[in-house]
């Protein structure tokens, strides 16, 4: 089934708990993506997020670091979200997984699924957890490929003040 093509590629590539490298896209202009909330029929695209900090965070259940650093996301929404940042949590997982996560896991950031790498495909994902920071004007200011402790604090918080 092609909605599971990019996770099973993504799986032989494994979870990195480092990141090995940035994608070579800091600087350059966010490509526009839009995807579906799960829960809802909603569709956000990214230009609608224009003029806010967005950080995207592609993920998946089954992998271990993208887990580990779902409380450091979940901080950094809370602390930041009243002062316009945004979080684009994206999975291309099945919709009933996701959600069961979202509620056992007690996030508040929002989830959102793709379905054939419509979100992943321009942002060059090829590992989980893959992290783009954007700035107000559009512009990808951080990409993080992979997870450590502390490292995503230290990609967001610049761009906060």
């Amino acid at each position: 089934m092609r909605t599971r093509t990019l996770f099973p590629i993504l799986f032989l590539a494994g979870c990195q708990s480092a990141p090995p490298d940035d994608g070579g896209m800091v600087g350059q202009a966010a490509p526009d993506i839009e995807v579906a909330r799960i829960g809802s029929k909603e569709k956000v695209r990214l230009s609608d997020l224009k003029g806010k900090v967005v950080l995207l965070d592609f993920w998946a259940t089954w992998c271990g670091p993208c887990r580990q650093s779902s409380p450091e996301v979940e901080a950094l929404y809370r602390k930041y979200k009243d002062q316009g940042f945004e979080v684009m949590s994206i999975s291309n997982e099945a919709e009933d997984l996701l959600l069961d996560h979202k509620k056992k896991a007690g996030t508040t950031y929002p989830v959102f699924r793709e379905e054939l790498q419509e979100a992943s495909g321009p942002y060059r994902v090829t590992g989980l957890p893959t992290f783009i920071l954007i700035d107000r004007q559009g512009r990808i200011v951080g990409d993080l490929r992979g997870y450590g402790p502390g490292l995503l604090p230290e990609l967001v918080e610049p761009a906060m003040k």
